[in-house]
């Protein structure tokens, strides 16, 4: 197996660099934007069990 070329090492960094990037949204889209509690709390202060 040849060494890679400085080239090859960048665009390997690069194409890491994406990936991480990538998922690090993909996770970061996922979590929730209330925690149950504020969710329960909201509910509570309507009144209106079905939440609504």
């Amino acid at each position: 197996m040849k060494p890679l070329s400085h080239t090859e090492t960048s665009t390997l960094q690069v194409l890491l660099s994406w990936g991480e990037d990538l998922v690090a949204r993909a996770v970061a889209s996922m979590k929730p934007k209330h925690s149950a509690s504020q969710a329960a709390a909201a509910v509570a202060e309507s009144g209106n069990p079905s939440g609504v």
